[in-house]
């Protein structure tokens, strides 16, 4: 694949995260899962797209931890801004040969979100799958995939820049010595970054939680008491 300037510059901004080949995580893990649920899908995947390959920071329902960039529908969807809809990959050229469509997973239906950054350099997607064909995704599911796209980004976000503030209170840590009062404090300063790490991914599951619809609640039956008040009203008609 010939590299563009613009291509270039989007890898560049990638590689700045540093989260590719990472481990997994929770909050990464939760959103994937919470798109599963709203959109009622087998599949989902927090994906980043880099020169050759996309790689899953988080999957539900993919045996794959990554797939050749050449077979990646989300190759696709980072070209750009709004969300990218494939309704039946069977029937679409682009995809009708693909292997993750003949072979598995199997795909048919196919939606994903740019996850981009704030000068709109886009690092990947979140998506949705089904082995089935659906109809394409309305108005109002393109913004709750937006949104978890959004929710996605602020967490690598964070994720990069606790990562930057912790190395530089590693190296202060080295610099300072063991039996040193800065050493105390660079301690502390990692401890609460901890927290503000744990803090940040419960504020992300609070806010997924908004998004997510609450399961149907079951009809209440009437007790035999309100029958009996039923047969005693047709009766007093009937007089």
């Amino acid at each position: 694949m010939e590299i563009t300037a613009e291509e270039a510059a989007r890898l560049a901004t990638l590689l700045e995260y540093d989260i590719l080949d990472s481990e997994a995580e929770e909050a990464f893990d939760r959103l994937a899962e919470i798109a599963t649920d709203l959109f009622q899908v087998p599949m989902a995947a927090v994906s980043l797209v880099d020169g050759y390959r996309q790689w899953f920071k988080s999957r539900v329902g993919l045996p794959l931890q990554e797939t050749p960039r050449e077979f990646a529908f989300c190759h696709h969807a980072i070209r750009g801004d709004r969300v990218f809809v494939v309704a039946d990959a069977a029937r679409d050229r682009r995809f009708a040969a693909n292997p993750l469509v003949i072979k598995e997973p199997a795909i048919r239906f196919y939606a994903g979100a740019p996850l981009l950054t704030a000068d709109g350099q886009a690092l990947g997607t979140i998506c949705v799958m089904d082995r089935r064909v659906r109809r394409p995704l309305s108005p109002r599911e393109k913004r709750m995939l937006q949104k978890l796209a959004a929710m996605v980004m602020e967490q690598i976000e964070l994720r990069r820049h606790v990562n930057r503030v912790r190395a530089s209170v590693q190296r202060a840590l080295r610099l300072a010595g063991a039996r040193s009062p800065a050493h105390a404090e660079c301690q502390k300063a990692l401890k609460a970054l901890r927290d503000l790490q744990a803090l940040a991914a419960r504020a992300g599951r609070q806010r997924a939680r908004l998004i997510t619809p609450e399961p149907a609640k079951p009809r209440r039956r009437t007790g035999s008491g309100g029958g009996e008040r039923r047969a005693e009203r047709r009766g007093q008609a009937r007089k």
